[in-house]
């Protein structure tokens, strides 16, 4: 089954309930640890990227991208920010 990934608004993932179910996991996993969640304008200001991932026309993941700006140690291109697959699909080759 291939996995479809697309570009997508950020306001998308929020309204699918993507990250508030990676602020859920993070929260299970790290009790007492803040979740820092996401602000749209911010991370389009810091020109960021967000996509969605599906398979078989389900909601799969997401994933948000932060720019990176180059530096002494680094070239510029982008870092992972935020990441969530759902369960049903993590582990899957």
């Amino acid at each position: 089954m291939p996995i479809t990934i697309l570009p997508a608004e950020v306001e998308d993932l929020i309204a699918s309930g993507l990250l508030a179910r990676l602020d859920a996991d993070l929260l299970a996993r790290y009790p007492g640890e803040p979740v820092n969640g996401v602000d749209p304008a911010e991370l389009r200001a810091a020109g960021g990227y967000s996509v969605i991932a599906s398979c078989d026309a389900q909601t799969a993941g997401a994933e948000l991208f932060d720019r990176t700006t180059p530096g002494r140690w680094k070239s510029s291109g982008c870092t992972w920010s935020r990441a969530f697959v759902g369960w049903a699909w993590r582990g899957r080759s």
